[in-house]
């Protein structure tokens, strides 16, 4: 039996994978006997590896799928908390990964966009915090000051300025809003409207259709400074609107 056949069929009774060490002593070879086995199942996907641990497509699928409904259940409980401590999240969908295993699937589902990792710990992507009476009253006064310029938004600090609100509130608003999905923060002290960035990015589009461009090529299309072009495009890549070609050369997805 090949050496790809003998991992993948240990790895089917491994529903929550199994670490490289765990996967040698079972098949009595050593890490350098499996490595091209291992380079081999990886580059074609049949197995999937985080820092070690080795897991089955679907195996990992199903093990999203309880680490999202656990998520979504914690969401439901705490509707006015975004992020839940990952440790708890693990623990509510009973599953054993941690440490770098655990970092490096997180990274792949939130590439994916179902989940965001935050300093806080984690949240589904497409959850979106219940604000109180209090904070709503407060972000539809912040709105309107943003509404004002399409592009060259004002700043927290301007917008405490004009509402006579102290900047530590109105910042904390701001990232509310965001995760609320009424504002899009796209930077410190920066915030649009979803609208706003959607008017933006169609502007774009229609300038250079499927064509590549440059920061700069994008900031004389809007007739405004790298402070405000800079931010906006990187969310256009965290969006998945725009791939990069290099460094500063971008193109909109079809």
């Amino acid at each position: 039996m090949e050496l790809t056949t003998e991992i993948v069929s240990l790895l089917r009774d491994a529903r929550d994978g199994k670490t490289t060490e765990g996967i040698c002593e079972s098949l009595h070879r050593s890490p350098q006997e499996l490595g091209e086995a291992f380079e081999e199942l990886r580059t074609t996907g049949a197995v999937l590896g985080f820092a070690g641990v080795w897991i089955l497509p679907d195996h990992f699928m199903v093990a999203a799928s309880k680490m999202v409904d656990a998520l979504g259940r914690l969401h439901l409980r705490l509707p006015k908390v975004s992020y839940h401590p990952i440790a708890d999240v693990m623990a509510a969908a009973r599953l054993p990964w941690s440490g770098k295993p655990l970092d490096r699937a997180l990274s792949l589902l939130q590439d994916e966009g179902l989940v965001v990792v935050g300093e806080a710990g984690l949240k589904l992507a497409s959850f979106r915090l219940e604000l109180t009476p209090r904070q709503r009253a407060l972000l539809d006064r912040i709105v309107p000051e943003i509404e004002r310029e399409p592009v060259e938004v004002p700043g927290t600090a301007e917008i405490a300025r004009a509402i006579v609100v102290p900047f530590q509130a109105v910042d904390e608003m701001v990232k509310l809003g965001h995760e609320a999905g009424k504002l899009v923060h796209v930077a410190p002290g920066m915030a649009y409207l979803p609208s706003q960035l959607a008017a933006i990015a169609a502007k774009l589009r229609s300038q250079f259709e499927d064509q590549p461009f440059t920061t700069s090529e994008a900031k004389d299309a809007l007739g405004t400074s790298r402070k405000y072009i800079c931010p906006i495009l990187e969310q256009f890549d965290r969006e998945k609107l725009t791939d990069r070609d290099s460094e500063d050369v971008r193109r909109f997805r079809a």
